[in-house]
Order: structure tokens, then sequence, then C-alpha cells
């Protein structure tokens, strides 16, 4: 009986330079048949995952620029009654990007003439997410079973771009 209790977890705290840090942490607890599970994270280098062995080889899905992600997590696992268990899920996600292009263009026609495009682009995204699961499920007999699924997700978005282009010709 007492190899159905325990407690174990992960913590990982890196720091580097340009003000770059990453920080997760993982707990689980197990007390015969209830069951906890939290996870948390906070990074600016653009992994969006919790472990950097399951980061994508994408770097940040797709996505330029520089994105700083929060996330927080935890599962609940408890008997009801005999036949009934009670389960559920909190997820919660906070994504902020920040992407900023120069560019400079010289296009040369002759000799003496010639354009200079000279272009500046900033974005700022900033995408928020809640993730509610509950279950309660019924085992009514050995091929039976009863379960009642609830979810609800809340997602905001916000994107904002800012564009500046100057176009000098010169003779």
């Amino acid at each position: 009986k007492n190899k159905k209790k325990g407690n174990f977890g992960k913590i990982e705290i890196g720091a580097g330079s340009d003000q770059k840090y990453s920080e997760s942490a993982n707990l689980n607890h197990f007390n015969n048949n209830k069951q906890f599970s939290g996870i948390a994270q906070i990074n600016n280098i653009n992994n969006q995952n919790f472990t950097s062995s399951t980061q994508s080889s994408n770097n940040g899905n797709g996505r330029s620029g520089i994105i700083t992600t929060s996330s927080l997590g935890a599962n609940y696992r408890t008997p009801v009654s005999k036949n009934v268990e009670l389960y559920g899920s909190y997820f919660y996600s906070s994504e902020q990007g920040v992407n900023t292009q120069k560019s400079l263009l010289q296009n040369l026609f002759s000799i003496d003439s010639s354009t200079f495009n000279n272009q500046n682009i900033s974005s700022n995204s900033n995408n928020k997410s809640h993730r509610f699961n509950i279950n309660m499920e019924d085992k009514i007999d050995s091929r039976n079973s009863l379960t009642f699924r609830s979810n609800v997700n809340i997602q905001n978005s916000l994107l904002s771009s800012f564009q500046q282009s100057t176009l000098a010709k010169s003779n």
C-alpha cells in the first residue's frame, strides 16, 4: 500500500547573456488514489514547451522575434465514491512577442542614378489562454462506464505593428 504514496518533481533554472533566462518546475504528489501534478515555466528564449528536450526544432513555432512565455498548469484526480472518480485540469499560457526589422536597400540604375529605401518594421503580440477541464467517471461495472466532461477554453490575442519607409532618389 505504501507504493501508492509519494512525491517527486524537477526544477530547472537557467540564465545566460543578454538577460536571457529559462525556469521550469513540475511537482507530483500521489496518495493512494489521489493524484496532483503541477507545472510552471517562464522564459525569454522562444521555448513554448516545458523542457528543452521536447523543444520543437523551429524554435518558436515558426514565428520570428523574441518570445517570452509564461505557463502554469495543474491536474487533480480523486475518488468520490467506490465507483466514481473526479478529475480535472487547468492550464494558463501567456506569450509576448517582439519583432524588429531594419533594412536599407540601394538600387543602382546607372552610374549617376540610384534609389535608397530605408525601412523599419516593429511588431508586438500578446496571446493569453486559459483551459479548464473537469470530468466525472462512473464505472458502472467491469464493461460499462459513464463519463461527464466539461471543457472551457478562453483565449485573448492582441497584435500591433508599425512600419516606416523612406524612399530617396539621387541623380
